[in-house]
């Protein structure tokens, strides 16, 4: 009886059932995450080096990782309430009023929770992982203002111009070293398999993503769901055209990075252009109805004060329904940070979202849970806009969009005229 403390766990309730501790997640018992280095980490909101790392998969098998010592002590650590370093993302979200990816796992595994409660929390009940998260390399054809070179490759040359990274350092990061050792034994994971999330880099642009498909299509495992983290901004690649390969699936999830529209969108999104994009959408929903789209636009500095006329354009064009625009927000780096604007921009901002939370409201809906997370979604907005911001990163936003405006000979001011009073 693995980790099963014999009094009643602060995740039960009298009657046996899971409730939350406000410090458990599912994820450790069914979650199989590994970085773009190859390290092996309780979920994607962990840090990616040694201080959250359970296992490497270039030095261990996935049961070796999965059964090892790292990963049954972190397992152990959360059922007895205490929490995790690793972790500190989803708390810090939750004190800050955001719904957190360990609240939203939670929800979608509560019948594994209390099945894992039932057999205490034996080993024997989560032999294999079923959800699993493999980040294959940094390779992406974007390089947007908020991301780096460690997440898309085609940031290389950029961040070697600004001094960001060496010469010496390779453009391309891999997470598997022998990958014909990893798909063989990955191969005997495929029947437990009940969900992938893909993302990157650009998940799109990478063979092994494409690999993965046809292995799951070969074992006749298309039952497995499929979750994508993609900029959408091709659906071929080489020799593959994934939308005949998703139209074989029973379920394909897209959440779109997408930040914007039109010459703002190509602005912050560097290589994306907007009319392509507009065809993808339109491609996808004409072709592939097991294909659902959300868009999950990241809040920056940068479209805080367009996300509501994003947001309605891509409704209007029936793109999405309304209740599929969820933003996150960026906390890093700190110079596009929504707490550096000054106090003025601040009002326009949430008096423009206070008017787009009155139009979400008289809209009609399928998913009203869905629409639920959106509103609080942008309440969060809001409420995070009411606090100060870092004063040294505020300064440093000039000199930050000017080397890189250099750089790509693009102009802020003339993209963002509303923002101008932010590099006078």
């Amino acid at each position: 009886m693995a980790f099963w403390n014999r009094r009643k766990l602060a995740i039960q309730d009298d009657q046996g059932k899971f409730k939350d501790d406000k410090i458990f997640c599912a994820m450790p018992w069914v979650h199989f995450h590994v970085t773009q280095n190859g390290n092996v980490t309780p979920c994607c909101q962990a840090p990616w080096g040694n201080e959250a790392k359970l296992g490497d998969i270039n030095t261990s098998t996935i049961q070796e990782v999965w059964k090892g010592k790292q990963f049954e002590d972190f397992r152990k650590q959360m059922l007895k309430g205490k929490p995790a370093p690793a972790c500190s993302r989803c708390y810090e979200k939750e004190e800050m009023g955001w719904i957190s990816l360990r609240e939203i796992t939670n929800d979608k595994y509560e019948k594994e929770i209390n099945e894992f409660l039932q057999n205490k929390f034996h080993s024997s009940s989560y032999e294999e992982p079923v959800y699993f998260d493999i980040r294959f390399s940094n390779v992406c054809n974007l390089k947007c203002r908020i991301c780096n070179f460690s997440s898309s490759s085609s940031w290389y040359n950029d961040d070697l111009a600004l001094g960001n990274i060496k010469p010496e350092t390779p453009a391309l990061t891999t997470s598997i070293i022998d990958e014909e050792k990893f798909f063989k034994e990955f191969k005997g994971q495929l029947g437990s398999i009940k969900e992938i999330y893909f993302a990157g880099g650009e998940p799109l642009m990478m063979e092994q993503h494409y690999r993965i498909l046809e292995f799951l299509i070969e074992t006749g495992n298309t039952s497995c769901k499929l979750f994508y983290n993609t900029n959408l901004s091709r659906l071929k690649f080489k020799e593959y055209d994934v939308l005949e390969l998703w139209k074989q699936f029973e379920y394909v999830n897209l959440a779109v990075s997408l930040d914007d529209i039109g010459e703002r969108l190509e602005y912050q999104r560097k290589n994306t252009k907007w009319e392509q994009m507009q065809s993808n959408f339109e491609t996808v929903k004409r072709e592939a109805d097991n294909v659902d789209i959300m868009i999950s636009p990241t809040i920056s500095i940068f479209n805080i004060l367009s996300i509501t006329e994003m947001h309605k354009t891509l409704f209007n064009k029936g793109f999405v329904r309304v209740e599929d625009v969820v933003p996150t927000l960026l906390v890093y780096p700190q110079e596009f940070n929504i707490r550096g604007l000054s106090q003025e921009l601040k009002e326009t901002a949430k008096n423009r979202i206070d008017d787009h939370l009155e139009w979400l409201k008289s809209q009609a809906l399928e998913d009203e849970k869905k629409m639920e997370y959106v509103l609080r979604q942008y309440h969060n907005i809001v409420t995070y806009l009411n606090h100060e911001g870092d004063e040294k990163a505020h300064l440093n936003f000039p000199k930050k969009i000017a080397e890189l405006d250099a750089l790509r000979n693009e102009d802020f001011v003339s993209v963002f005229p509303e923002l101008a009073s932010l590099i006078e």
